[in-house]
């Protein structure tokens, strides 16, 4: 809608955002009188969750009657719908710019050649190879016999090239008697709006950009700020991305890595030695089992160890170092000092939501083991069948994450999903949840809850030691089943209550794959996570020493926090050996 009303997101040197712009400002303002006369933003998001591709796309199967869409989504036509009735158009541009024909949008990749390559010609030759006719040319017959091996009618992709497209057309469409007269009239449609097609500007912040669009959108359709004011926001944090590029912090690059190495290796002789002269130092009769029953132990663990060694802490050290530097990974590192880390404190504005996400999903901690303990408790009575049982409950918790994650988009779907269907039969109004930034967390819990079979395990272990006499005692003393739940059961399991408790407290801190499989942060960044946070700096950023400084100040974290739960666990945790 930017595009259609002449905004731009960059501007024409690369050196300035420009989402903050008069024209992007009136563009946002329309979406959000469009979706406010829908019913709002979160009400259409909650009608098109259950939309799905390909075969049961709702377009195909004529529940939507129009949708805005590319070229690509003919191949899908021609293949699922054949005999679809449809017909496509340009998107219609406001009144005052009508009369400068229409706009659309095209999207694509690009090829690059980093600075520091070792062989640029070697790559800009290939680049250029694959720009020309002649490449073209075989990624379009290569479709074809694709296409023809699957059984599909093949309608070719779209090129920024004239010349392929002209050839692709004529060769593909026009000439083939197999493909029906309007798929040639959309095809050649679509040709004759390629020269009227913006694109996404070409920047180095390419990612943040469109993040921040997506961010600054829902911030207005949310109505949690004017769009005026959630451009004006994402405008200045991607402006800032762009300038600690283009004017880099001053630094020093790391050109050599010798030093980490010896360092390193440093590191390692110096653990050695202490684990030398601590236990095989010393020439007494005693000392001499113990040396035995450690040169078993280090054998045993030295599979782990080696791999830990060679997998682990190097790149660990790596990492802290690397989070004093700036560095995008295809240029040298450049030591920059505390700069990362004054960065994560002062000026990162998302930081402070996604560390409040993350403290959030905590409160699944003692839900979780509650449902688990209870279950455990269950499933500790002496009945027929209970083996079956334990399996069927412990199930959920070995489904993979990504599947187990699809499985709760459909049940948590706001528009027939399974939980909001029960409620409805209760007449009983369901949450739109992972639609909804007040309901996305707490889905994420629920969803959580169906995992408890993994704490469940260990739960019955515990109760499993518990002596049995214990119980018969409190039982002739007059005790109740609630009082000896609370006296006997609990005390004896404060051992697995502190694993359980310190486990997930690590684990929730590390949430990251539900968020981006089911919610992809949002929405409004309810559910970006810390790790999440972390995961866009390094993958879709390129800022790795950012990351970096991320990721250890979330280990300090972590590690304070397992510290403080050791010191108080010598105060309320009792094992069975202590008096």
């Amino acid at each position: 809608f930017g595009f259609m009303n002449n905004a731009s997101f960059m501007s024409p040197d690369g050196t300035q955002c420009t989402l903050y712009t008069p024209p992007a400002v009136e563009a946002l303002t329309y979406m959000q009188s469009v979706y406010d006369d829908a019913g709002g933003y979160e009400a259409v998001q909650s009608f098109q969750a259950g939309f799905q591709t390909d075969a049961l796309d709702p377009f195909i199967l004529g529940k939507v009657a129009m949708k805005i869409d590319g070229n690509e989504s003919m191949r899908q036509i021609a293949q699922y719908a054949r005999d679809l009735d449809f017909g496509i158009a340009p998107p219609p541009r406001p009144a005052a710019l009508a009369k400068d024909g229409p706009v659309t949008w095209s999207g694509g990749w690009a090829l690059a050649v980093p600075s520091n390559s070792r062989n640029k010609q070697a790559a800009w030759d290939f680049i250029r190879f694959c720009s020309s006719d002649t490449a073209y040319h075989v990624q379009l017959e290569s479709g074809r016999q694709t296409a023809e091996a699957e059984g599909r009618t093949y309608l070719p992709s779209m090129y920024p090239r004239p010349s392929v497209n002209k050839y692709a057309l004529e060769k593909y469409v026009n000439a083939n008697p197999d493909v029906p007269v309007k798929f040639q009239t959309a095809m050649q449609t679509y040709d004759r709006l390629l020269p009227a097609a913006r694109f996404r500007p070409v920047t180095p912040v390419g990612q943040l950009l469109w993040n921040e669009q997506i961010r600054a959108m829902e911030t207005a359709l949310y109505h949690r700020m004017s769009p005026s004011e959630a451009l004006q926001q994402s405008q200045a944090i991607v402006q800032r991305g762009l300038d600690s590029i283009l004017k880099p912090a001053p630094g020093t690059p790391i050109h050599s890595w010798s030093g980490f190495y010896v360092a390193y290796a440093a590191i390692l002789l110096t653990f050695a030695v202490i684990v030398a002269v601590r236990f095989f130092g010393r020439r007494t009769k005693i000392d001499g089992l113990r040396r035995k029953q450690w040169a078993g132990g280090l054998i045993c663990v030295s599979p782990w160890l080696i791999g830990f060694i060679i997998f682990g802490g190097g790149p660990m050290l790596f990492s802290l170092i690397i989070s004093f530097c700036d560095y995008d990974i295809l240029n040298p590192p450049r030591f920059i000092g505390l700069a990362n880390y004054r960065e994560m404190i002062l000026t990162d504005n998302l930081l402070p939501t996604a560390v409040w996400n993350t403290v959030y999903m905590v409160i699944g901690v003692p839900l979780g083991m509650g449902v688990s303990l209870g279950l455990a408790m269950l499933l500790n009575q002496k009945a027929r069948g209970i083996a079956a049982w334990r399996t069927l409950f412990y199930l959920p918790a070995v489904v993979p994450m990504v599947v187990s994650s699809v499985l709760w988009i459909w049940i948590l779907n706001p528009e027939g999903g399974l939980i909001n269907l029960i409620l409805e039969a209760f007449h009983i109004q369901g949450p739109r949840w992972l639609q909804s930034a007040q309901w996305s967390k707490p889905s994420l819990i629920l969803m959580g809850l169906w995992t408890a079979g993994s704490g469940m395990i260990v739960w019955l272990a515990g109760l499993n030691g518990i002596p049995e006499s214990l119980y018969e005692a409190a039982s002739i003393d007059g005790a109740g089943k609630w009082r000896q739940f609370w006296n006997i059961t609990l005390p004896q399991l404060t051992p697995y209550i502190f694993f359980n408790m310190l486990m997930g407290l690590i684990g929730t801190f590390q949430i990251f794959g539900q968020a981006f499989v089911m919610t992809g942060g949002g929405p409004e960044n309810s559910t970006l996570f810390y790790v999440y946070h972390l995961f866009n700096y390094a993958f879709r950023y390129g800022r790795m020493g950012y990351a970096s400084a991320m990721a250890w100040g979330l280990f300090i974290v972590v590690l304070g926090l397992t510290a403080l739960q050791l010191k108080l666990s010598q105060k309320w945790v009792h094992y069975g050996d202590q008096a």
